[in-house]
This record gives C-alpha cells, sequence and structure tokens, in this order.
C-alpha cells in the first residue's frame, strides 16, 4: 500500500528544521517526529468529534466552546498584533482580533478566490484556539507537542520544546476535526508573510 503523503509536505519540515535541535536530527527522524506531530492533531480531532461532534457552523461552535467553559472574546478594535488570534489558558479564554481577521479573509479570496471553502476564517481561528486548550489538558501545557532529548551546555539532560510541532498539530486537528478539503497550514504562512496596512483593517 502506497504511504499517504503528509499533507502539509516539505513546507513543515522547513520551518521544524528552522530549529537548531531539530535540525541536527536525521533525516528519517525528523520526518517521523513531523508526522507523530500530525497524528497527535488528528487523534486529538477525532477524540473531540466523539465527544462533541462536528460544528454545522461558526455560531455551533461558539456553543461547543462556550459549553466546556470556554470564554470567547471578539476584539473589535485593531491592536496591532502579528496574529489573528490567541488562547489564554490561564482564563480558559480564546480572544479573536476582528478587524485583522477580516483584512486577512479579504486579501485571501482576493488571491485565491474560494480558497477556504466557504468556511468563515474566524470559525477556523476559533478551531485551531481550541486544539491549544485540549492540547493543554493532554500535555499539561500549550505548545509541547514536540519535546527532544537535549544537554544543557553540552552537559545537563533536559527537555527542548520545539513550539512548531504544537502548531503543525493545531492546524491537522482543524483540517481532520472540520473534515475540510485542505489545509490550514498553507496559508497561515502566507498570512505570516502579508503586508496588512492600516488602511487594510476595518
Amino acid at each position: 500500500m502506497q504511504q499517504q503523503k503528509d499533507p502539509m509536505g516539505a513546507l513543515a519540515l522547513q520551518n521544524l528544521q528552522r530549529d537548531r535541535v531539530f535540525g541536527r536530527l536525521p533525516a528519517a527522524e525528523q520526518e517521523a517526529l513531523l508526522r507523530r506531530c500530525v497524528d497527535f492533531g488528528m487523534q486529538l480531532a477525532a477524540k473531540v468529534r466523539d465527544c462533541l461532534g462536528v460544528p454545522a457552523d461558526e455560531g455551533a461552535l461558539e456553543q461547543m466552546l462556550r459549553a466546556e467553559g470556554i470564554v470567547v472574546d471578539r476584539i473589535r478594535e485593531d491592536w496591532n498584533l502579528p496574529y489573528l488570534g490567541e488562547y489564554l489558558a490561564a482564563k480558559r479564554q480564546i480572544t479573536l482580533y476582528m478587524p485583522r481577521i477580516r483584512a486577512v479573509a479579504a486579501m485571501l479570496e482576493t488571491a485565491h478566490p474560494h480558497r477556504l471553502d466557504g468556511h468563515p476564517l474566524s470559525m477556523l481561528c476559533l478551531a485551531h484556539e481550541f486544539f491549544h486548550h485540549e492540547e493543554r489538558k493532554e500535555r499539561g501545557a500549550v505548545g509541547r507537542v514536540l519535546q527532544l532529548e537535549n544537554r544543557l551546555f553540552g552537559i545537563f539532560p533536559c527537555r527542548h520544546t520545539v513550539a512548531e510541532g504544537s502548531e503543525i498539530a493545531a492546524h491537522a486537528f482543524v483540517q481532520a476535526w472540520l473534515d475540510l478539503p485542505f489545509s490550514t497550514y498553507s496559508f497561515a504562512q502566507e498570512i505570516a508573510g502579508m503586508d496588512i496596512r492600516k488602511e487594510d483593517i476595518r
């Protein structure tokens, strides 16, 4: 049987290789660790799907989150932040920065019509941040999907966290849970490189 190609392809691996500890690992081990991150996201999506089902729309998703005790805060003013949303674990809160989300959604639609297949970008952001909530329940903290053995000063054994592994898992989670025909990972990289001007925010 032919092995299924990772939906994020070489891009995710290249981003992981920017980490100095990950970058020193053999190629086969790097690919196995990438697969582990993707599998973690997909398995967590299956678990959430079994417990909560699949939201039909953004309103249903927000209801699910509130039922789980998560506060959803939509900021209506532009705070000039380089991201669209965040999960605040201490407050069990997801914050969405709506002016920036609207600007990015419009730019994506202009560059790639129907890229989101009718899914509101704010819904994808909610699902992405919900992953970090579930990740914290599983791992005890956000960002610990990929941890490597390392030595501090070349002597003392320690754990080295690769934050990008958590982001890769989050994108795999969103695609699997919402049954998307695309991965959000590739256009997340586009968003990071977008020149969002003040006049684009409204």
